[in-house]
């Protein structure tokens, strides 16, 4: 069995990272965010592993002081892809993010039109009938903002 090397290691694990991200970027700009989910366990867990082997390496200094200027060089090449990456992935985030509350508020502007109020929901989310919406409180409609 190979000795597990952490600078290859860190490099395997920011590249792809890169190319998940990379995957995500494409689905959120064609309008496909439900097949984002199915990327969803393998980002976690990239993110996951390589923030704990940076952590790891950033702890030994010395090791990276002695890097060969090439194998450094590979890091800086997969570490600069995946800053870039990581940018655009959260612009695309954003923008959908952005995308999907002007179109929510663009159906309650619509129900708010032709029904004259906004709707009210019971408590299994059925919208109840105007004259039973008005004898009850009127409740909130929130909308998740986290990114």
């Amino acid at each position: 069995m190979k000795p597990a090397n952490p600078f290859a290691d860190l490099v395997t694990t920011a590249e792809r990272l890169t190319e998940v991200l990379s995957h995500e970027v494409a689905l959120l700009k064609a309008m496909k965010p439900r097949a984002i989910a199915a990327l969803r366990e393998e980002k976690d867990g990239l993110i996951n592993s390589y923030e704990a082997q940076a952590r790891a390496l950033h702890s030994a200094p010395e090791a990276l002081r002695e890097l060969d200027p090439e194998v450094r060089s590979e890091i800086r090449v997969a570490v600069d892809a995946l800053n870039s990456i990581t940018r655009e992935n959260e612009r695309a985030l954003r923008a959908a993010k952005d995308v999907n509350e002007r179109m929510v508020q663009t159906i309650v502007e619509a129900v708010q039109a032709q029904t004259g109020q906004a709707p009210v929901y019971d408590p299994q989310g059925r919208m109840e009938s105007t004259a039973a919406a008005s004898s009850t409180a009127s409740q909130g409609l929130s909308v998740n903002r986290e990114l």
